[in-house]
């Protein structure tokens, strides 16, 4: 057993960082997966870590799917990475697009209207103004 009080290796620190993602990426695997990595030793662990990790890409992969790993960073800070099907996870960008059409505005004396919508006594101040003369 490890003394509580004492620091950290940079190899305990990266076999639990290890340890914590493939017990979450055994939760889509299999159950064996996650009784290897609650039951044996550490050396069995480290041996079947890397089986995990491929099963659980290949099985994300194929499901459809996203799956979020969380993990700590060189600098410790939480991060959340995702495996599974790419095209789930642009699917809302992968939207067909709407067409619209945007009406013609027309400004006069400095307020804005729509081209089929202007009112009779705008449209005789524009035609007006248009011949040179004013109301």
């Amino acid at each position: 057993m490890r003394n509580p009080f004492s620091i950290e290796s940079k190899a305990d620190k990266q076999y639990r960082q290890n340890l914590e993602r493939w017990k979450q990426m055994a939760s889509v695997t299999s159950a064996t997966d996650r009784v290897i990595l609650s039951t044996q030793p550490r050396e069995v662990i480290e041996l079947t870590g890397p089986k995990i990790e491929r099963e659980f890409s290949l099985k994300a992969k194929d499901s459809g799917q996203l799956f979020p790993i969380e993990q700590k960073d060189h600098a410790g800070r939480d991060v959340t990475m995702y495996f599974g099907d790419i095209a789930k996870a642009f699917e809302p960008f992968n939207l067909p697009t709407a067409k619209i059409k945007l009406g013609k505005v027309v400004h006069f004396e400095g307020r804005p209207y729509l081209a089929g919508q202007i009112p009779p006594d705008i449209q005789r101040a524009m035609l007006l103004r248009k011949h040179g003369f004013s109301e």
